[in-house]
């Protein structure tokens, strides 16, 4: 869609890892494609009066996190951000590699497609 965001993801049968390139930017963004449903008007309503509040308020809040790091398995919505707590570093190490071999793969496809 139209709004620009640079956010790129791995997971694995328990974890998912988010790095957000743009965490000065919001998760929720004006966009023509989403905010003609009557379900964002309300959202964006609420949001603007300051009445969000929990998981719904997460996906508006700003600056995001860097990471972010969910236990799918116990968390399948997404609201607690497993990836600052020092019981988790060792898988967030884990699936930041994972995304950085990814990554590279990915430029090393893109090279071999286009010549670049």
């Amino acid at each position: 869609d139209e709004v620009e965001d640079r956010v790129r993801a791995v997971r694995d049968a328990r974890f998912k890892y988010i790095r957000n390139y743009r965490p000065e930017d919001a998760g929720a963004r004006r966009s023509a494609f989403r905010d003609h449903l009557d379900l964002m008007a309300e959202l964006w309503e609420l949001e603007e009066a300051g009445r969000l509040e929990g998981a719904q308020a997460l996906w508006f809040a700003s600056p995001r996190p860097e990471e972010e790091l969910y236990d799918v398995t116990q968390d399948p919505q997404e609201v607690q951000n497993l990836a600052a707590l020092p019981a988790y570093a060792a898988d967030v190490e884990r699936m930041r590699a994972e995304l950085d071999a990814w990554l590279t793969r990915l430029e090393s496809t893109f090279r071999e497609i286009t010549g670049r």
